[in-house]
């Protein structure tokens, strides 16, 4: 079953209940352009409840590394698995693309899938540091080459 659309709040509600349990947490509006704060380390999390935000999720991640000049951080984007799952290809290769200009060496793409339970499917480059906060619930990580991005869809089918 797919996540997609049920809205931010309500997607946001999940991804802090059962991705983030045990972690202290600063939520939305105590630093400004950021959905969540994860204070163990600098973990800059940005939600969006549909693949097609996850372009502006892009976005909205590298102005706030810009701005605060904080690139050593940990920066993750949070999205659900696409119901359509062709559709993350071209959001996916964008988000590692422009992350990568400059220079976040810490990112990744977390796909929210709820199949019986909720988990993560994490996306890093394999050129990447993994990012140091872990989803508590449970995680199947992918390392992948830039250039591997646009096979996305094709490697998740595999996990499935």
């Amino acid at each position: 079953m797919s996540l997609e659309g049920i809205s931010e709040p309500y997607f946001a509600e999940i991804v802090r209940r059962e991705l983030f349990r045990g972690y202290k947490l600063l939520y939305p509006g105590i630093v400004p352009k950021v959905d969540m704060l994860v204070a163990e380390r600098f973990l800059f999390v940005e939600i969006e409840d549909t693949i097609a935000e996850i372009y502006s999720g892009t976005k909205q991640l590298i102005q706030i590394a810009l701005i605060s000049k904080i690139f050593d951080g940990d920066f993750v984007l949070i999205a659900p698995y696409p119901a359509e799952i062709a559709s993350i290809n071209m959001p996916a290769t964008y988000f590692f693309r422009e992350t990568s200009k400059v220079r976040l060496r810490r990112k990744e793409l977390w796909l929210v899938r709820f199949k019986e339970e909720i988990y993560v499917i994490s996306i890093r480059l394999k050129s990447d540091e993994p990012v140091s906060i872990r989803p508590t619930c449970r995680e199947e990580g992918l390392a992948l080459e830039l250039n591997k991005m646009p096979e996305l869809s094709s490697i998740l089918k595999e996990l499935t």
